[in-house]
């Protein structure tokens, strides 16, 4: 990664700006790092800026996270978008994809999790804090929808570890390397996987993860 990333924080709190601050500054990749205190700044940044990721606070007075990210990607819809909250609820989670997310992380991540963050969703992968997908993995009440009879304790151990490889955005043969498989077992795998949820594609997964329960 030898092109510099432009970064945008958008937080109401100067301390916590301060702090993701310096650890993208520690970080061993070239990056211009941008601040903004409100949504309404964010949005005036956006339009002066060249950006390439945007770190978003979804709890901001006034224009929240998905207020701004909403109105962001609707006239720029090439930014990566990574919600940021130390609030892990679904509901909002699944609004961030909605609306375009590529990625969310919780305010507690730590210095080589945000870098993993900027480094996949700069790649063109969506990225989940691993406390966020360790969750998904280890609930498995509530999982049944009215839709759908799967049930987490069905699936197998190799499921669940393919699943969280699909939440980072790992590609099949990426996965295929990883785990010392075929690209055509995974994809198979994928193709199951999508059945017994339900899902139309990697995105409707995820979502039906954050619908299903796996918090």
């Amino acid at each position: 990664m030898t092109a510099s990333i432009s970064i945008l924080i958008v937080d109401d709190h100067p301390l916590f700006r301060q702090g993701l601050v310096n650890a993208l500054y520690s970080c061993d990749f070239n990056k211009t790092i941008f601040e903004a205190g409100s949504g309404k700044e964010a949005l005036q940044l956006v339009e002066k800026e060249s950006l390439d990721i945007i770190l978003m606070d979804i709890n901001m007075p006034g224009m929240d996270g998905l207020e701004c990210s909403k109105l962001i990607l609707e006239k720029h819809p090439d930014l990566k978008i990574i919600g940021i909250s130390s609030f892990e609820d679904k509901w909002t989670i699944e609004q961030m994809i909605d609306l375009g997310a590529k990625g969310y992380l919780t305010k507690n991540i730590g210095k080589s999790e945000l870098e993993a963050s900027i480094r996949n969703v700069y790649a063109g992968k969506m990225f989940f804090s691993s406390e966020l997908v360790g969750k998904m993995l280890q609930r498995s009440s509530e999982f049944m929808t009215k839709n759908n009879s799967v049930k987490f304790e069905e699936l197998h151990e190799r499921e669940k570890h393919i699943i969280k490889l699909i939440f980072e955005e790992f590609s099949s043969p990426e996965i295929a390397e990883k785990l010392h498989l075929s690209e055509y077992t995974v994809n198979n795998y994928r193709k199951s996987l999508l059945t017994k949820t339900g899902a139309k594609n990697v995105v409707g997964l995820i979502k039906y993860a954050f619908k299903s329960g796996w918090f």
